[in-house]
């Protein structure tokens, strides 16, 4: 997705809107200059605020002296968000969250895909109490997961931390996100389930979200 949106910026650039090749080899304030004027442009047209985004992080993937070096292109960005603020997505209903994971539970026990439907059980609960993207949630390894066993407590507390959240481009976001579970089921579920694991362990190798 994001490489498609970015060739509609190339092509543009082609049509006269800058030199092909400015995001890759010209300067870093040219290069911005050059995106927010097609940030400008694609609000103009009506295109969504997901692809203009896209067209920023491919620009930042493919040459890393950009990443943090786009003010303007993300001023841009941050003025159509005031414009068009996002809406309020439906979250999951807890009848939903509770008949997935009595799925998950059954399917578990299969002997050919046991092993994804358990990592999906793990997905679902850290998931719910943690409130996690997908991306953000795939991502994390068993040193992420801090249980009580970790920090030698008897309380029913456990923390989260992404390491790689979502926003952490902007200079301001934090490259870290801690979050607290207290929900007394769900770490017991996880002191039984992962507790005992080594800290490198991915806790879901199988499972994959798309970009």
């Amino acid at each position: 997705l994001r490489a498609a949106a970015f060739e509609d910026f190339v092509q543009w650039c082609r049509g006269g809107g800058d030199r092909p090749d400015i995001t890759s080899a010209g300067e870093p304030e040219a290069a911005d200059e050059a995106l927010a004027e097609y940030v400008r442009l694609m609000f103009r047209r009506g295109a969504t605020l997901g692809d203009a985004k896209r067209v920023l992080f491919h620009a930042q993937s493919l040459r890393l002296v950009l990443q943090g070096a786009l003010p303007t292109a993300w001023g841009v960005v941050t003025q159509w968000e005031q414009e068009e603020p996002g809406e309020n997505r439906v979250p999951l209903p807890r009848a939903g969250y509770g008949a997935a994971v009595a799925l998950c539970c059954l399917w578990s026990t299969e002997q050919r895909d046991g092993a994804v439907w358990a990592e999906m059980l793990r997905a679902l609960v850290i998931g719910w109490v943690a409130l996690a993207r997908p991306a953000e949630l795939l991502r994390l390894h068993r040193r992420d997961v801090l249980l009580p066993s970790d920090m030698c407590e008897t309380a029913m507390l456990a923390f989260v931390v992404f390491q790689l959240p979502k926003g952490r481009w902007s200079r301001r976001a934090p490259k870290k996100e801690h979050v607290r579970i207290d929900d007394p089921h769900a770490v017991a579920f996880l002191e039984r389930t992962i507790g005992a694991w080594d800290e490198d362990a991915p806790l879901f190798p199988h499972l994959r979200v798309g970009d």
